[in-house]
């Protein structure tokens, strides 16, 4: 059965795999790999003003060290041990170890927060600027970009996508209330295979075929993938699936806007979710599949938009302020 009957009888209700063959998908993965982040290098005695752009987030946080001139100097992340005070202090420490570790002098000229602990941060450590997570996140992806369509943000337990019109934002829809399409879905399809989540692309790109999972609450999902793996679907199978998913989650369930090309031309993939492949196939092939000329990006920083976002409106007001 695994070697010759089972292709067979899942042929007829299985979809297509996330990529014909292995030229598609190095093509694809040559186009949108993220390059990996080199942190700056700095002379001992060296002076170093700065600014710091903090993404609070519910499973995660993020921070990053913004030059004046606008340049990313170093990063920082941790999954959340659930006291946004505790990561923050963490978090800095690791920016400054960086730098001091070098034997230059790091000053901090400003501190913005974004997120789920934004508001707590600009209590405790008097941050410059508390901005809106929408806002942090267009702000992000105009400044790699320039004049965007639509921005879709999807981090571990929200799903934010932004409409924009003249470089503002026009519309925006949220969810937060249910874990349909986000990445903890998938690191937890990825936990169930023993698999770390680094390697989900890699192995869901040797599917042949993919199940047709229903899009919506992530509970319908699970009880789809028990029943797929009875009907005999293998593991890279699953997760092809799983990824291609994804999108209809986005467009279909929380968007829910039946023309995508009445929305723009270009649009802009960011969160950590983005770093997983697999997961930026499908949603490159979905929305170039509905939308005509259709522009779609990943930025190379996109894991830490929304303290990219913060950092740079901090930059803006100390700045304005003449600090």
């Amino acid at each position: 059965f695994i070697t010759h009957g089972r292709r067979e009888r899942l042929g007829e209700q299985a979809g297509p795999p996330l990529s014909a063959d292995q030229s598609e998908t190095e093509s694809f993965v040559d186009t949108y790999k993220i390059p990996k982040f080199v942190a700056a290098k700095f002379e001992p005695g060296q002076s170093v003003r700065a600014v710091i752009g903090l993404d609070g987030g519910s499973t995660s946080s993020k921070a990053v060290l913004v030059g004046e001139d606008g340049e990313i100097l170093a990063k920082a992340y941790q999954l959340s041990k659930g006291n946004p005070i505790l990561d923050t202090k963490e978090l800095l420490t690791s920016l400054r170890e960086q730098v001091e570790g070098q034997g230059a002098k790091l000053e901090v000229i400003g501190f913005g927060a974004t997120g789920y602990a934004a508001d707590v941060l600009e209590e405790t450590v008097l941050a410059d600027v508390n901005i809106v997570e929408t806002v942090a996140h267009m702000m992000s992806a105009v400044h790699f970009f320039g004049d965007v369509d639509v921005i879709c943000d999807i981090g571990g337990q929200d799903i934010k996508v932004l409409f924009m019109k003249n470089g503002d934002i026009e519309n925006f829809k949220l969810s937060n209330s249910c874990s349909a399409g986000n990445g903890m879905l998938l690191q937890a399809m990825a936990d169930q295979f023993g698999l770390p989540v680094t390697d989900y692309a890699e192995v869901a790109f040797q599917a042949e075929l993919a199940p047709k999972f229903s899009y919506g609450c992530a509970v319908f999902l699970d009880s789809d993938r028990v029943n797929f793996q009875k009907e005999g679907y293998q593991k890279q199978e699953l997760l092809a699936g799983l990824a291609q998913v994804l999108p209809k989650n986005v467009w279909q369930y929380v968007v829910q806007i039946p023309r995508l090309a009445s929305l723009g031309r270009k649009f802009v993939l960011q969160g950590g979710t983005q770093y997983n492949l697999a997961a930026v196939k499908a949603q490159v092939d979905y929305i170039k599949e509905r939308v005509p000329d259709v522009e779609v990006f990943v930025p190379p920083h996109t894991g830490e938009a929304g303290a990219l976002g913060a950092a740079m409106e901090t930059l803006r007001v100390v700045t304005r302020r003449g600090r």
